[in-house]
């Protein structure tokens, strides 16, 4: 399953099912970003982000929120959104 922390941050009701079903369920999780930020070299896109920072934190800001939400679990995997990763994007995965 993979997840966009956003969606989950400003709503604990939500939290509490997903948490519910990693519990009960045994799925792993994955990470997909805080927002779904598209993070991609591909210089035709418009919706894409290169500040390095904003890349870290929707990366690995994303891992660290994950983990601490499912503290048993360890986030190992992640999927990038719209399928497209920049040079940078891969070196924080």
């Amino acid at each position: 399953m993979r997840v966009i922390t956003s969606h989950y941050e400003t709503d604990p009701a939500r939290l509490l099912r997903l948490q519910n079903v990693v519990k009960n369920k045994r799925v792993d999780i994955g990470s997909h970003t805080k927002t779904h930020a598209t993070v991609s070299d591909d210089a035709g896109r418009t919706d894409v982000i290169t500040d390095i920072d904003q890349i870290t934190d929707e990366i690995a800001g994303s891992k660290e929120l994950l983990e601490s939400w499912f503290p048993e679990n360890d986030v190992i995997t992640f999927a990038a959104p719209n399928n497209t990763m920049s040079a940078a994007g891969y070196e924080i995965v």
